[in-house]
């Protein structure tokens, strides 16, 4: 018996656009993130590859320079991988709804369908002949850690993967790095992300001296995220997720002078020594 959505006009909405056309924005932005991912910033789009790329729903509209990068270092890494031609929603917004109303019922009725679209990835997973998912946005990489014993696949995080092909570069730059919390990721897969590997590629770059901003304060309550704007002592903070990213840009506000950038873009800079771009 298919799954049945029961809660308001919005989430019925959300789910039957992910199902006709993968994205919870619906056709017309499902549209605009294909062109946006493949004519505008150069990700590839092959018959067969060995890793299938997770682009998420949002990001590529959120954070298109630092998807950018990381297509520019999976070429320079020489990383043989493909993004699906239609990939589904991973089912994050709908766990954050069915955890926002504390319902149990809910939460069952969330699993059956992110179950679903998850099969519709992997279908396309299969049919590129991938032997590995990689994972953008940290909420795709927390549904599939939920799932993990579902999943015929190895999944590894953007960071994971950037932390295993690193060799060297080198940025003059001091810099603030936010991890995050991941206190949503706790709760919907029981664990954390690979924390490890984003600071094992920033320590791999030669020149960047970073101050660490208290990954324990929340980027989403109010006042713990004025605590973490108010910590920061650069004109650069460096993340590693997307959400925070964006919630850290709009605390800072007006202050043009400080630049909130992802992992891929530092990375990206820092490899201009190697690649003779100094």
């Amino acid at each position: 018996m298919p799954v049945v959505w029961r809660k308001t006009l919005l989430d019925e909405t959300m789910v039957a656009n992910i199902r006709s056309c993968g994205i919870i924005q619906g056709e017309a932005k499902s549209k605009e993130r294909w062109r946006l991912l493949t004519e505008q910033l150069g990700l590839r789009s092959a018959g067969k590859a060995e890793y299938a790329l997770l682009a998420s729903c949002y990001l590529p509209f959120l954070v298109p320079e630092a998807m950018r990068s990381l297509g520019r270092l999976l070429g320079y890494f020489e990383v043989d991988y493909s993004l699906l031609p239609q990939e589904y929603c991973c089912g994050a917004p709908l766990f954050q709804q069915a955890l926002r109303d504390k319902d149990a019922a809910e939460m069952v009725e969330v699993d059956g369908l992110a179950r679903a679209f998850l099969e519709n990835n992997l279908h396309q997973v299969r049919e590129l002949g991938a032997r590995k998912i990689i994972t953008f946005c940290h909420g795709c990489n927390m549904v599939h850690n939920r799932f993990k014993g579902l999943i015929p696949f190895d999944v590894v995080w953007y960071p994971t993967l950037l932390a295993q092909l690193w060799h060297s570069g080198r940025l003059e730059l001091h810099a603030d790095y936010y991890a995050g919390c991941y206190d949503f990721y706790g709760k919907v897969s029981h664990g954390t992300p690979d924390l490890e590997s984003p600071l094992s590629v920033l320590s791999g770059i030669e020149g960047l001296h970073l101050h660490q901003l208290n990954h324990r304060l929340c980027c989403y309550r109010t006042r713990q995220k004025e605590q973490l704007v108010a910590s920061i002592e650069s004109h650069t903070v460096i993340t590693i997720c997307a959400g925070c990213t964006v919630r850290i840009r709009e605390a800072l506000g007006n202050q043009a002078e400080c630049k909130v950038l992802m992992l891929p873009e530092v990375a990206w800079s820092a490899l201009g020594t190697v690649r003779g771009e100094v």
